[in-house]
């Protein structure tokens, strides 16, 4: 995207970088884990050319799941689209985190309790 400057340069000006300038795009399949930037915190979402919150590390009780995913207590997760899936391929680059509760796909929800540890690898799930 394209950010304006509040003035125009000129040539021979000097710029500083005050912001780190990270921007960050939805979760797609098997990402890998080192892209995944968190979940964000809050009902709506982050809008384009908006900051927010993002969850990185511990409980997280809003992660999206899809309903017809069932969870097993202590089992690997891994980014999907746009919400988390279980780790199928026990693939630890791919491991966002762990979903502490089992959570069977007969209950309607959009949401799963997971905790995320995307600051250190998540957990020992095999080699590639």
């Amino acid at each position: 995207p394209d950010y304006p400057f509040t003035v125009a340069l000129a040539a021979n000006d000097d710029l500083r970088v005050l912001s780190p300038g990270w921007h960050a795009e939805d979760s797609a399949a098997s990402d890998l884990a080192q892209n995944v930037l968190g979940v964000v915190i809050g009902p709506s979402g982050i809008a384009d050319g908006n900051y927010g919150w993002v969850q990185q590390h511990g409980l997280c009780p809003i992660t999206a799941s899809l309903n017809s995913v069932t969870f097993v207590a202590g089992g690997a997760v891994i980014a999907a689209a746009k919400t988390i899936d279980i780790d199928a391929n026990g693939g630890h680059e791919l491991v966002v985190g762990f979903t502490p509760f089992a959570v069977t796909n007969d209950t309607t929800r959009d949401k799963v309790i997971c905790f995320l540890r995307l600051f250190s690898p998540a957990m020992n799930v095999g080699t590639p």
